[in-house]
C-alpha cells in the first residue's frame, strides 16, 4: 500500500481512501468485521476521514476486541465530542469498562451543550444505578 501511496497524487489518493473508507463501513454494517477493519484501516493510511475511527470501534466491537473498541471509540470522542450520538456511544463504552465517573462527565457535557436530553439523561440514570 505505501508504493500506491507514493505514486498517486493528492486527489487520487484522497478518492482512494474514501472508496476504502465506504467499502469497509459497508462491509461493517454487513457484518464481515475483519474484512471491514482492514479496509478501514487501509484508509486511515491514505487519509483520515472524520467518522473512521467510529468504524474501526463498530468493527472491533464485532471482533469482540473490546480495548481496541474503546480506544477507537476515544478518538472519535475526541473528534466529535459535538456529536451527540458519539457522545451517547462513548459515554455508554466507558460505564461498561468501569469508568462510570468519566462517562457521567460526557453526559454532562452533552447535555451542557445540548440542553437537556431524554435519552442522555436515561442513561444517566442507568449509569448512577450501575445497570451498565
Amino acid at each position: 500500500m505505501t508504493i500506491l501511496k507514493r505514486g498517486c497524487d493528492n486527489g487520487m489518493s484522497s478518492q482512494l481512501a474514501n472508496e476504502l473508507f465506504e467499502y469497509g463501513r459497508t462491509l461493517c454494517q454487513m457484518e464481515r468485521y475483519s474484512e471491514a477493519k482492514e479496509q478501514l484501516l487501509l484508509s486511515e493510511e491514505l487519509e483520515h476521514l472524520q467518522y473512521t475511527y467510529y468504524w474501526l470501534y463498530r468493527a472491533c466491537k464485532g471482533l469482540g476486541q473490546e480495548d481496541e473498541a474503546l480506544k477507537y471509540m476515544t478518538l472519535c470522542y475526541n473528534e466529535n465530542d459535538m456529536d451527540k450520538r458519539c457522545s451517547m456511544t462513548y459515554a455508554e463504552e466507558l460505564a461498561q469498562h468501569g469508568k462510570r465517573r468519566e462517562a457521567l462527565k460526557v453526559l454532562k457535557k452533552l447535555m451542557d451543550i445540548h440542553g437537556y436530553d431524554e435519552y442522555a439523561d436515561e442513561l444517566m440514570d442507568d449509569i448512577k444505578e450501575k445497570r451498565i
